[in-house]
C-alpha cells in the first residue's frame, strides 16, 4: 500500500481518493447569511523590483485526499535547500479564510518552525485581520514573511511544540532540526482553511509571492529551476508517504478495534484517542482519532457541545473571546483517503450549543432529521467509513475542555467533558423530535 501511494504521488495521480468526495446532503442553520457579494479579491502584485525571472512557484500540491487530512482545507507546498547566504522573501495579503499558516518540515517531515496567521505581523499601512479588534474585511492586508537557513538567535526563541522553534518575529530559522542537527533541505507548507463563503482555495487572494536575495546586500538572485524543485518535492512527498501513515493508521485501527467493545455498550460506539506525535502535523492543531462500524440499517447519531468559533466562514471578525479558531470532523477510510469533512460553519448548533449530527450509511433519511429539528444530516451510503478525525485549531488559552490535554496517543477520558463528541447506533425510527 505505501509503496502504491508513493509511486502515484510522484506521478502527481493521487489528488483525490479512490472512492471521491462524499455524496452529502447538509442542512445548515438558519441563521447562515448568504453573501451574494464577498469583498472584492486583493490582488498581491509582484512589487515592482522584483521581476518575474525571479519568482519562485509554488510547486506541489499536498493531495486533497490523502492521510486523514480536512477536505475544507488545501496545503500549497515548495521544496527548499538549506543555503546560510539567501533568504526566501515570502510576500502577500492576508487570505478570507478560517486560519492559515506557513510551516516548515525537515527531510524526515518534521516540524521545525511554524508561524499562523495571528503571529503574522503586517506591513507599514495594512492590518491583520486575524487579529482579535481588526476588521477581517480590511482592504490593506499585506504581509511579508522571511525564510533564513541558520539557527534561531540565541535567546530569541519562544516556546515551541514538541520541540520546534518558536515565533521569532516575521522570521523562520531553518538551519537547524529540533535535535540541533543542521538541516540540509525540507518542504515549506502554506496551509489554508475553510475559505469564506463563496471563495475558492486561494480564498479571495492570489498566492504569496516568493523570491530570493543575498542576506549581505539584500540583491535578488534568480532561483533554482522549477522542474528540479518540483521533482525534488515529490521526491520527499514519496517519503511522506511512508511516515505519516505508519502511526495514525496503527493508532487508527486501534481506535476501530476499541469502538467494537465500545459497540457493546448501548450508549457508548465511539473511543476516542489523540493522535500520536506523527510527521506531517500542524503544531496548532490537536487531532483526536476514532474508529466505526457502520451500519447500513441503523443511524449514527453523534452529539456534542460545539467549541466556539469566529464566523469568517461569513467574513466576521474575530474577537479573541472564542473557544477555537476552527474545528472539524472528518470520516476516513482505513486506507487514510477523507470521503467527507463537516466544517464548523456548516453544522446546525441549537441554542443550547449542541450538534446533533445524524449520519446513514445506508439507512433512509427520517423526516425528523432537518434542521428545523435541530439536526445536522450526512448521508454516507456505500462509503467505506471506519475512522473519524476531531479537529481542534488554535484553542483559546483560557478555554478549559482542550483536547491538548489528552497525552499524545493516549485515551482520552474526561478531558473535554461535554465537548467530546459522543455516538451511538439508532434506528431511524428512534430518532427523537427535536432534537435533545
Amino acid at each position: 500500500m505505501i509503496k502504491r501511494i508513493g509511486i502515484s504521488l510522484i506521478l502527481g495521480m493521487a489528488a483525490a481518493g479512490a472512492n471521491g468526495p462524499a455524496v452529502v446532503s447538509l442542512s445548515n442553520s438558519s441563521s447562515m447569511v448568504s453573501l451574494s457579494n464577498p469583498p472584492s479579491m486583493v490582488s498581491a502584485s509582484n512589487p515592482p523590483e522584483v521581476s518575474a525571472e525571479y519568482v519562485s512557484p509554488w510547486n506541489l500540491a499536498f493531495p486533497r485526499t490523502l492521510f486523514f487530512t480536512d477536505l475544507h482545507a488545501n496545503y500549497p507546498m515548495r521544496y527548499y535547500r538549506a543555503d546560510p547566504s539567501l533568504e526566501m522573501v515570502i510576500q502577500g495579503d492576508y487570505p478570507y479564510c478560517a486560519y492559515f499558516s506557513f510551516i516548515a518540515y525537515d527531510a524526515d517531515h518534521r516540524p521545525i518552525a511554524s508561524i499562523h496567521d495571528a503571529q503574522i505581523a503586517p506591513d507599514p499601512g495594512s492590518v491583520n485581520p486575524f487579529r482579535p479588534g481588526e476588521d477581517f474585511n480590511a482592504p490593506n492586508r499585506r504581509f511579508t514573511l522571511l525564510v533564513r537557513w541558520t539557527a534561531p538567535p540565541e535567546g530569541s526563541a519562544e516556546a515551541g511544540f514538541r520541540g520546534i522553534q518558536g515565533v521569532h518575529g516575521n522570521v523562520l530559522y531553518l538551519g537547524t532540526r529540533e535535535d540541533g542537527r543542521e538541516n540540509p533541505e525540507g518542504l515549506l507548507g502554506y496551509r489554508r482553511y475553510l475559505p469564506s463563503e463563496g471563495l475558492d482555495e486561494d480564498c479571495g487572494v492570489k498566492k504569496p509571492l516568493v523570491y530570493f536575495r543575498k542576506v549581505s546586500d539584500g540583491s535578488l538572485v534568480q532561483p533554482p529551476s522549477p522542474f528540479m524543485e518540483k521533482i525534488k518535492a515529490r521526491w520527499l512527498m514519496v517519503k511522506k508517504a511512508g511516515v505519516i501513515p505508519s502511526a495514525l493508521l496503527l493508532l487508527g485501527r486501534q481506535a476501530w478495534q476499541e469502538s467494537l467493545s465500545a459497540g457493546k455498550e448501548p450508549n457508548r460506539v465511539l473511543q476516542w484517542r489523540r493522535s500520536p506525535e506523527a510527521a506531517g502535523e500542524n503544531p496548532e492543531t490537536v487531532y483526536l482519532i476514532a474508529g466505526v462500524k457502520p451500519d447500513p440499517k441503523q443511524l449514527l447519531l453523534i452529539r456534542w457541545k460545539a467549541p466556539s468559533f469566529p464566523d469568517t466562514f461569513h467574513f466576521g471578525n474575530i474577537t479573541g473571546r472564542e473557544d477555537v479558531r476552527y474545528w472539524s470532523l472528518s470520516f476516513a477510510s482505513s486506507r487514510s483517503f477523507t470521503l467527507f469533512t463537516l466544517a464548523d460553519a456548516e453544522a446546525v448548533i441549537g441554542p443550547d450549543g449542541y450538534v446533533n449530527l445524524v449520519i446513514g450509511f445506508g439507512a433512509p433519511r427520517p423526516a425528523k432529521a432537518n434542521s428545523e429539528n435541530g439536526y445536522t444530516w450526512v448521508d454516507l451510503k456505500g462509503k467505506p467509513v471506519s475512522i473519524l478525525v476531531y479537529r481542534n485549531m488554535v484553542p483559546s488559552p483560557d478555554f478549559p475542555f482542550l483536547a491538548g490535554a489528552v497525552p499524545a496517543g493516549e485515551a482520552v477520558t474526561d478531558q473535554l467533558g461535554e465537548y467530546l463528541p459522543q455516538g451511538r447506533l439508532i434506528a431511524p425510527e428512534e430518532l427523537k423530535t427535536p432534537a435533545p
